[in-house]
């Protein structure tokens, strides 16, 4: 049996689905080369091919159920989407009507509790207030009574305020009369007063007191000053051995000599400061400034009303009184510097360099013309103001000048037998000022512990024996001569 032969058609107008089919018609016919020797199994090809015909019929309504299954689908897509764009709008709103009203629950449910604590506090307000009505109540209860009292007592009172009323006209007309007599004494006790010179007097008060202690302090420096100025040169006394025998006499406790070191110039020192001092206690501070043959009975006249404070003023603002010619008091009071420079120039110009010796006598006036000065107003003070030799065991003891505590520039070695003893005051080289109550100035001294004065005192015994017996004889001359009644006796300092 010849195979058949197809005729391969080439349309330029058949469609892609007829293309696919000859393409398979041709796979067929190839396979039915291989089947034409099988009659059965040309059948059998009959059969499978009707039977893929049937399953293309059926796969072209399947294709077209499916097509449209598939327009239907998206039909239905189309709409569910609509509708889940149309249910998502009305969730929001829904979650967004949720939220506000969610919102709106959460603001009243805080209001509902601060106004639940509200309550409770009002209410323990109200039970407190409950509390205190009650006491309140009780107490106007009590303040009832109390102004029932009042009343009664206010009744009787009333009547004691009409006789003591008339009791304090009685005593204003007494007391009227007081002070008519009051004012008389007074009067009386002003004139008094005037004739005794009660105006003349100052109180000086605590400032007062401490301005006039800052004064006596400058004027001890001033003193110092002076002193170290024309007495602290190592020569100012070479040719004075029997003035040191003097002075030596009058102030045992300052170690003088005539050598050329610094301890020894710086004891000069110290002897010229104790005699000016001494001089300023005994004519400068003093009660009131009279003229000299006057001023001892008048002193003298002081001390016998001893302790009587108000005769003593009394007296002293007589004296003061009497002295009220001004020329007569001026002439008075230089009488009184000029005898006290007189004193202190013959007594310590030996100790001065001859080139200062002009300078000197021009300096030591001038000094007590100042501290008269300062002393005459201390003289008006109501409370008398004295000047005397300081005591080391006051509370404030007299203060030391820091030279005296060096000898070259280092400390001096504590002389034998010194260690462990108790200071004490070698010289006074400034009164102590003080009224019987207050300390106004502690003073100045010299210690027996300072530097200069110890090293002075190691010096002593080379200086004697330098001087030889021509010094002993010139001082047992002097001791003969000065009798207990001499103004250096008189004025020697205590010890």
């Amino acid at each position: 049996m010849a195979e058949p032969k197809i005729k391969a058609t080439n349309g330029n107008h058949g469609s892609e689905k007829t293309s696919k089919q000859q393409s398979k018609l041709w796979q067929m016919l190839a396979l039915a080369k291989e089947v034409t020797k099988d009659v059965d199994a040309i059948q059998d090809y009959e059969k499978s091919v009707e039977g893929r015909r049937a399953l293309e019929l059926e796969l072209e309504a399947k294709n077209a159920d499916n097509q449209r299954l598939r327009e239907l689908n998206e039909k239905v897509l189309r709409e569910f989407t609509d509708h889940k764009a149309q249910a998502n709008a009305k969730t929001e709103t829904l979650f967004g009507e949720f939220e506000q009203k969610y919102k709106t629950y959460e603001s009243n449910k805080a209001a509902v509790e601060t106004m639940e604590k509200e309550v409770v506090k009002m209410k323990e307000k109200l039970e407190a207030s409950e509390t205190t009505q009650k006491s309140k109540t009780s107490e106007v209860g009590k303040l009832k009574q109390q102004l029932k009292a009042a009343e009664t007592n206010a009744k009787s009172q009333t009547a004691e305020i009409k006789e003591m009323n008339a009791e304090c006209e009685i005593h204003r007309t007494r007391m009227q009369t007081s002070i008519a007599e009051r004012d008389a004494c007074k009067t009386k006790l002003s004139l008094a007063q005037s004739d005794l010179g009660e105006d003349i007097w100052r109180d000086y008060g605590p400032d007062g007191l401490r301005t006039l202690g800052l004064d006596l302090k400058a004027l001890s420096k001033k003193c110092h000053a002076l002193v170290v100025e024309y007495f602290n040169d190592l020569d100012g006394a070479e040719d004075s051995a029997s003035e040191i025998q003097d002075l030596k006499a009058r102030f045992p406790k300052i170690p003088l000599t005539t050598l050329t070191t610094r301890s020894a110039a710086q004891m000069r020192c110290a002897v010229a400061e104790a005699v000016i001092a001494d001089i300023m206690m005994t004519q400068i501070f003093v009660p009131f400034y009279l003229p000299s043959d006057l001023r001892a009975a008048a002193s003298t006249l002081l001390d016998i009303f001893g302790d009587d404070e108000r005769r003593r003023t009394v007296y002293r603002c007589q004296i003061l009184r009497s002295m009220t010619d001004v020329e007569e008091v001026a002439r008075v009071q230089e009488d009184i510097v000029r005898k006290a420079s007189n004193e202190v120039r013959s007594t310590l110009h030996p100790l001065v360099v001859a080139f200062k010796q002009a300078g000197f006598y021009n300096a030591v006036p001038t000094l007590f013309r100042e501290a008269l000065a300062l002393w005459a107003e201390v003289q008006r003070s109501r409370d008398l103001i004295t000047a005397d030799l300081p005591d080391m065991n006051e509370v404030q003891p007299p203060s030391k000048y820091e030279e005296y505590d060096q000898n070259g520039g280092s400390p001096a070695p504590s002389p034998k037998g010194s260690k462990g003893a108790k200071a004490t005051i070698a010289a006074v080289l400034f009164p102590q000022v003080a009224t019987r109550e207050d300390l106004i100035f502690n003073g100045m001294a010299l210690w027996s512990n300072q530097a200069a004065l110890a090293a002075a005192a190691q010096e002593t015994p080379t200086n004697g024996a330098a001087n030889g017996e021509s010094m002993k004889q010139a001082a047992a001359r002097r001791r003969s001569v000065v009798s207990p009644e001499s103004p250096f006796r008189s004025n020697s300092w205590k010890e």
